[in-house]
């Protein structure tokens, strides 16, 4: 339970954080030394209302649980009108006082002090206005001079606003090292007698090279990995956006940066569909990209013929990935352990198995597990979990009783006249015939009312009676199976071929 009576909160967005790597420090140290006994932080657009520590600290506000919040100023807390109408309403109606470091103690009690509030609101969001249009202008002028924009590919880098092949010496292979290096331990790095080591932009010509010859984005990052010493862990940033050497998370993005027109000396705009307050718009398809042709021909890391067999190896290999056939109920919900990927289903001729997607190039959880192992672990948490919520009030109900349709009430019509000449003369045929009547009835019954889960929340639910039976989860297809799963699992996390967690979508 929360027990601090002031609370501070901060926030940079990620341009700030990048521009002035000691601007959040800053703002902490200022709201401890004013009496903050505990700060929320965050590292986004204060035009997002969707931060995760903004809305721990609105829950404590709203919860009457600390007696004051203090902050730099307002833009801290938001720089969007209609969140600030709310949070000004939730402090005029909590009992929770609001400090501002730059702007003074908020009084939202009396008319002056909102009015100053409003005004001070206001000019963040005027602020706000004033960024993007500046934003917008430099776009528009870099698109026009065909500068580089965005985030350099893996192995580029930008000089004079144009992409150039990043050329700069990172590492050092063991392989290379001279015999005499712990006499040369002094010498300055920039000595004509010291390995010069390998670039960012020589290692990434040998992905392209290697994957062509491999014609695998997994068989590449094994091969990288594995000569440059590299692993995947799950408390790592995302592997393109660190300046170390670390390569990309899976065969899949590599092949979206083997793609990247940026390879072929051409520069691409308007890539993604206009963003909103709560996130960055979706990418559009490469078709409709503005792109600029020959922007920098002398810095191409893919001729035109590379990027055309690139092109077919990915088409090739997307379209012997899988089938329907090989539809797994749980694809999505299995996380590696070790390494935070999630896990694939993998087929042989007899079994279905899931595995991460990282195994061998970087993660060393190698071992799979059984889909019918971790389906029969899987189905006594769900019934335990259920058990939990058996006879509890819910607004979950049957739209009608499936026992009463006509069909189920003919199958038990046909069992219970079997059941009475197998009473007078046992019959094996007769006694499957009757097992096979039952299961039918089951399935009738299981198929008719898993449908009307698709509305239902998690803890209606679990409210089902059925589930609590094992025999109902083994009358299920693997599209009603697919259903329940998605609405009641959270993760499933599994190391070594042992599932260790599952987590599910209830409170209780």
């Amino acid at each position: 339970m929360f027990q601090y009576n002031i609370v501070g909160y901060a926030r940079v967005s990620s341009r700030e954080q990048a521009e002035n790597f000691h601007a959040l420090e800053q703002q902490i140290d200022r709201l401890e030394s004013a009496g903050a006994e505990y700060v929320f932080v965050d590292v986004e657009s204060g035009a997002n209302p969707e931060r995760h520590d903004y809305n721990k600290l609105i829950q404590l506000v709203e919860n009457g649980a600390i007696e004051m919040v203090i902050a730099t100023r307002w833009d801290r807390l938001t720089r969007n009108e209609l969140v600030y109408l709310q949070l000004k309403n939730l402090f005029q109606y909590s009992a929770v006082k609001l400090k501002l470091l730059d702007q003074g103690e908020v009084d939202l009690n009396s008319a002056f002090g909102e009015l100053s509030a409003d005004l001070q609101a206001l000019f963040a969001v005027h602020e706000r206005r004033m960024l993007k249009e500046r934003v917008c202008r430099g776009f528009e002028y870099k698109r026009k001079k065909k500068s580089a924009w965005g985030r350099q590919p893996w192995g580029y880098k930008s000089e004079n606003e144009k992409y150039v092949i990043d050329r700069s010496r990172i590492i050092c292979l063991l392989s290379q090292r001279p015999c005499n290096y712990q006499e040369l331990s002094d010498l300055p790095n920039n000595s004509s007698l010291l390995v010069q080591g390998i670039s960012k932009g020589e290692i990434a010509r040998e992905a392209v090279e290697f994957f062509l010859q491999v014609r695998k984005g997994r068989d590449v990052l094994r091969y990288l990995y594995e000569k440059y010493g590299v692993s995947s862990k799950a408390n790592n940033n995302d592997l393109l956006l660190t300046s170390q050497l670390l390569f990309w998370r899976s065969g899949q993005s590599f092949c979206e940066w083997i793609k990247n027109p940026v390879l072929r000396g051409h520069t691409a705009y308007n890539k993604y569909e206009p963003r909103n307050a709560q996130k960055r718009g979706n990418q559009k398809p490469p078709e409709e990209w503005e792109i600029h042709e020959n922007t920098h021909p002398d810095e191409r890391m893919l001729s035109d013929e590379e990027y055309c067999e690139v092109i077919t190896i990915i088409e090739q290999n997307s379209r012997t990935m899988g089938t329907m056939d090989t539809r797994s109920q749980l694809t999505g919900l299995i996380i590696c352990g070790e390494c935070g990927g999630k896990c694939v289903n993998k087929n042989n001729q007899k079994y279905r198995y899931y595995g991460c997607r990282n195994s061998g190039i970087g993660c060393s959880n190698k071992k799979q597990i059984r889909l019918d192992f971790l389906e029969a672990k899987l189905f006594d948490v769900i019934i335990e979990k259920a058990h939990q919520f058996n006879g509890v009030d819910s607004t979950f109900k049957i739209k009608e009783n499936p026992e009463d349709s006509l069909i189920i009430i003919k199958l038990k019509e046909q069992k219970q006249n079997l059941e009475k000449i197998l009473q007078d003369h046992y019959n094996p045929t007769i006694k499957k015939a009757i097992d096979d009547l039952d299961l039918q009835i089951k399935k009738q019954i299981s198929h008719s009312e898993v449908d009307d889960f698709s509305l239902s929340s998690a803890e209606e639910v679990l409210a089902y009676p059925y589930l609590t039976h094992l025999g109902f989860w083994y009358c299920l297809n693997t599209q009603e199976r697919e259903l329940i799963y998605h609405k009641l699992i959270k993760q499933i996390v599994v190391v070594d071929g042992e599932v260790t967690t599952i987590e599910l979508k209830v409170n209780c």
